[in-house]
């Protein structure tokens, strides 16, 4: 289910990449404790893309070394530096957001800060540099976040990339998709993209992802 009192964790290792999902863990926001802001000077709350923040090891992607990523509002990151769409359109599966390469998507969806303010866009997006070489991870996190238009669901959700061991996880935390009044659409992206996105569109250029899933809440159903 898409409320959540728990934390589920899907982890990618490297191609072909074998996916294990978790549940039963914690789930620690960054967000006023330890985290440092994505974005800084945002002027809106809505389909917004940070500059580039760098990552202190090299992380291998799809076989390729990076040393820095961009996050977007509409709950996805690129690996790749000279990105700066900030689509919310969130299809994989064509060549409609070729540009998107190296994109890691916990969440492509049209989404917002809570109230759409860029003053919560420059607090809510929060990213961590945590534990000491040749172990580092880099946690990136999107803090209460909502459907675009839509009252009041709260979205908390992270990726993390693991120095080393080149892993990819995406954390879920409290993921209150209905607010028990109106119904909420969802059609979101949640999955990987390679540097060949765009110039291929078959299998091995995405590897592993879940494309499209649709899904109505017009009841709570809480865990």
């Amino acid at each position: 289910g898409f409320n959540s009192a728990y934390s589920p964790v899907v982890n990618f290792t490297r191609p072909p990449f074998n996916v294990t999902r978790t549940t039963g863990i914690t789930y620690t926001s960054l967000r006023g404790t330890t985290g440092t802001p994505c974005f800084s000077g945002a002027t809106s709350g809505d389909d917004a893309t940070s500059g580039v923040i760098n990552i202190p090891f090299t992380f291998n992607y799809f076989g390729r070394n990076y040393t820095s990523f961009r996050v977007c509002t509409n709950g996805w990151l690129s690996l790749n530096p000279s990105v700066s769409s900030t689509t919310w359109t969130n299809n994989m599966a064509t060549g409609t957001n070729a540009t998107l390469n190296t994109m890691i998507a916990p969440m492509w969806e049209d989404l917002t800060t809570g109230n759409n303010l860029a003053s919560e866009t420059n607090t809510d997006v929060v990213y961590e540099i945590s534990g000491t070489a040749p172990n580092r991870v880099v946690t990136i996190e999107w803090y209460e976040f909502t459907r675009f238009a839509q009252p009041s669901p709260s979205l908390n959700f992270q990726v993390k990339l693991y120095e080393t061991s080149n892993i990819v996880e995406f954390l879920y935390g409290n993921m209150i998709g209905y607010n028990g009044s109106v119904a909420v659409s969802y059609d979101y992206t949640c999955g990987l993209s390679d540097s060949a996105y765009g110039t291929i569109t078959s299998t091995p250029s995405l590897w592993t992802m879940q494309d499209e899933n649709t899904n109505w809440y017009p009841i709570v159903t809480g865990k």
